[in-house]
């Protein structure tokens, strides 16, 4: 579904009524302003914690073009987040630089995930609302890089803002625009992830997480 920024918070706020915690995964091009609205959720709710996925960004692309390092981002964000523990994890840095540690707050209510490569099928599903940011029209032109091109490739092959649950844009003034509503793809095969899940892919999220469960019921 397509969505402005006010659609975007009453979503979230809905799920926040019915669950302790709520993660978000912002997906879509680098020039997309995912940042800016990664920003602008946390200013809104209260009790956020944002994800950047630039802190967790190798120096070479994979040979599938993504330069995250799922296998941190699992180990240090994702897995905590299933096991309903505080994340925290190294941000990347300058090699000449000390590492940080970035401690996301134990009274968190909201995580947001921020990042091109977000949605990839090596980080497993621990979101609870996937959202692809666009670009919107008005956005200005920038040139293409390599890294851009990788983006778009990711997004086109895992067919990232057909399967995303909301779809945001925004505007060069810093507005969230409404796009013109359309049907989601139906029937898209999934991918099978279960040799990078660290837990039971067959079983629900509710039936690993007895802390979501009991505030569902």
């Amino acid at each position: 579904m397509n969505a402005d920024f006010t659609t975007l918070c009453d979503e979230i706020a809905g799920m926040l009524r019915d669950l302790r915690r709520v993660i978000v995964a912002l997906d879509g091009p680098d020039e997309a302003g995912i940042d800016r609205l990664a920003d602008r959720l946390a200013d809104h709710f209260d009790a956020v914690s944002v994800i950047r996925l630039r802190d967790f960004r190798l120096p070479d692309a994979d040979p599938d073009g993504s330069d995250v390092d799922f296998a941190r981002l699992t180990d240090e964000v994702a897995d905590p987040l299933w096991r309903a523990r505080t994340p925290a994890y190294h941000a990347a840095s300058a090699e000449d630089a000390p590492p940080r540690i970035i401690a996301c707050d134990p009274a968190t209510t909201l995580y947001v995930v921020a990042g091109a490569f977000s949605h990839h099928p090596a980080v497993p599903d621990v979101y609870d609302l996937r959202v692809y940011v666009e670009p919107s029209a008005d956005a200005p032109d920038t040139p293409p890089t390599d890294r851009r091109e990788r983006i778009a490739r990711y997004l086109s092959a895992y067919m990232v803002r057909q399967l995303s649950d909301l779809i945001c844009a925004v505007g060069a003034d810093d507005a969230y625009l409404p796009l013109p509503d359309e049907p989601r793809s139906p029937g898209v095969e999934t991918v099978d992830m279960s040799a990078l899940l660290p837990f039971d892919p067959k079983k629900s999220k509710t039936d690993q997480n007895p802390s979501k469960k009991s505030t569902e019921t």
